[in-house]
């Protein structure tokens, strides 16, 4: 049996009269899965506001190039001024494999590209240079071509599911819209309505 990706945490509201304030009482994130196994949505962080409970999940898989878009994250002038300013992005193997695609300002740049570590890639452009791109995993972002890019992913569909006691579970609408895009390894804020109970588990789970 396949196992969908699941991301859990809980919060408990105390009601105090007299400072009349709501106290995190209790944060945790599980999986399903075995810790070998983890991919999929991670539950970062929660956030008790006045009309709703925010949590912030992270969609991230384990980096792979090729699952990844790279924005820079200088941006650059439109061709037409009326337009707003726009970042150089790069992809790998996106689009056909093997191939990396580079957009700056309003043209593409096509070519091979070579992984040579989990976090170097070497891309040979055709009738261009050869550049070499590494990752840094502690600041989070891709030195190319002396531009440094940041990762992101597009979130996927997904859901979310509230319960009171682990056993019954609803599934709950966020209150707004939920953004489209995400950093790589950092977090998507979703927020949902405030329940009355006093404790309130979530889950997030991947839409098959």
């Amino acid at each position: 049996m396949n196992k969908v990706p699941v991301a859990m945490t809980a919060y408990k509201m105390n009601f105090n009269p007299a400072f009349h304030c709501l106290a995190l009482a209790v944060m945790l994130a599980l999986s399903v899965q075995a810790e070998d196994e983890i991919q999929g949505p991670t539950i970062k962080g929660v956030a008790l506001e006045e009309e709703a409970v925010q949590l912030d999940v992270d969609f991230s898989n384990p980096f792979v190039w090729e699952e990844i878009q790279f924005k820079s994250i200088k941006t650059f002038p439109n061709m037409l001024p009326t337009l707003p300013w726009t970042s150089h992005s790069l992809s790998f193997g996106q689009f056909e494999p093997g191939m990396v695609d580079w957009f700056q300002y309003d043209f593409i740049m096509l070519g091979q590209y070579e992984v040579l570590d989990p976090h170097t890639i070497k891309a040979t452009f055709l009738g261009g240079p050869e550049i070499i791109g590494k990752f840094d995993v502690e600041k989070g972002t891709l030195e190319f071509d002396g531009l440094e890019y940041r990762p992101i992913i597009e979130v996927p569909k997904f859901k979310v599911l509230a319960s009171s006691n682990l056993n019954d579970w609803a599934s709950v609408s966020p209150s707004g819209d939920t953004a489209r895009e995400q950093i790589w390894s950092g977090a998507t804020a979703v927020a949902l309505p405030k329940s009355n109970t006093r404790t309130r588990f979530y889950r997030v789970e991947l839409e098959e």
